[in-house]
């Protein structure tokens, strides 16, 4: 599975907090927009096991609530399943790592996925 992770003009900052994962850093790289143009900007991508995604979602609920709590911060995340569907789940405000890894499970197609309430 495939995590991209959509930070805008936040994009530097978001590799920093990922870089202090220890954890988290041999999964992570930086992917530049496939089309020039196409607004997206950057997109940090995570390949990911099914394993890794509580850690996914721990970093990213964390760097969340440090972004909320100065200035607010929205993430879109682009998961690709192994079929190469893409589902983007946009984040704001979260500090629910269960939910999020449920959300990222779902939309990636998994089949252990338990449904989203």
């Amino acid at each position: 599975m495939r995590v991209g992770l959509v930070a805008g003009a936040d994009t530097d900052e978001l590799w920093t907090w990922f870089e202090r994962e220890r954890d988290l850093r041999p999964h992570v790289r930086l992917d530049r927009p496939p089309v020039p143009g196409d607004g997206m900007g950057p997109e940090y991508v995570i390949a990911a096991a099914v394993p890794a995604l509580a850690m996914i979602a721990r970093s990213v609920c964390n760097y969340l609530a440090v972004r909320t709590a100065n200035r607010g911060a929205k993430l879109i995340l682009r998961v690709t399943s192994e079929t190469g569907a893409v589902t983007e789940v946009e984040v704001e405000r979260t500090t629910d790592e269960v939910r999020l890894a449920r959300l990222l499970l779902a939309a990636a197609g998994e089949r252990d996925a338990p449904a989203e309430r």
